[in-house]
């Protein structure tokens, strides 16, 4: 099968940390982000914003002792905190691992576990869902399972 040229499919060799600050240099304040509930209080990012507090979080992530390569769960909403968490791992060359808010602690365990995350970032307040008791039954578990990666809980 013959190679295929990916810049002659439009796709590019940028990297997402470096597509969004070469965005915020060249779009400023036009909305990159923005919630569905905007208009009634969400919040709507601006190019410029989503750099910068990508590029805030990005460095706590580092002062947490994360480093590229090491892997992350977002357990969290449709919200622009989720993108802000995902493009924050990205600029450090994270990984990301995705979970469905609803998820239980079996799969929780699974995902974190296999995934060898070092930390998981939670809204532990969404739905009214009791997330800390599923988050503690998911620990018990990765625990009896052998070593645990999981070092932070991020809320």
């Amino acid at each position: 099968m013959p190679a295929v040229n990916s810049k002659a499919l439009g796709q590019s060799d940028e990297r997402l940390g470096s597509w969004l600050q070469m965005r915020a240099e060249r779009l400023g304040q036009r909305v990159a982000l923005e919630s569905l509930q905007h208009h009634s209080g969400g919040e709507a990012l601006s190019f410029a914003d989503l750099d910068r507090r990508t590029a805030v979080l990005a460095s706590a992530m580092r002062d947490l002792g994360l480093s590229p390569g090491d892997a992350i769960a977002i357990w969290l909403p449709n919200r622009p905190s989720w993108m802000l968490v995902h493009m924050s791992a990205a600029r450090l060359g994270l990984l990301t691992v995705p979970l469905n808010t609803w998820y239980r602690d079996s799969e929780l365990s699974h995902f974190l576990r296999l995934g060898q995350c070092r930390a998981i970032f939670a809204d532990c307040s969404f739905r009214g869902i009791d997330f800390h008791g599923i988050l503690a039954s998911a620990i018990s578990s990765i625990n009896a399972a052998g070593p645990r990666t999981l070092e932070w809980i991020i809320e």
